[in-house]
């Protein structure tokens, strides 16, 4: 998963926040397989990414990430 979330952020052209990247996770079906391995959630209806893996992840990241302001958003970018 970190892998994808670094292909997204690479991608970017002004970063993503952290709502357009839990969007865009929610959206890759890798990483769902990755998430919902053992156990789907209760409602399968609305599959989404839970927000704190995405945080673990900007996290794990966070030494080479900085936060910006674009489109009057704060962005994390490389």
């Amino acid at each position: 998963m970190h892998v994808i979330s670094i292909g997204y952020l690479t991608c970017s052209k002004n970063g993503v926040s952290d709502a357009e990247m839990e969007d865009l996770l929610s959206l890759d079906d890798e990483v769902l397989q990755d998430t919902y391995l053992y156990h789907l959630p209760a409602d399968e209806s609305a599959v989404r990414l839970p927000p704190l893996l995405w945080r673990r992840i900007h996290y794990d990241l966070e030494q080479y990430l900085v936060s910006r302001q674009a489109d009057q958003k704060d962005m994390v970018a490389w």
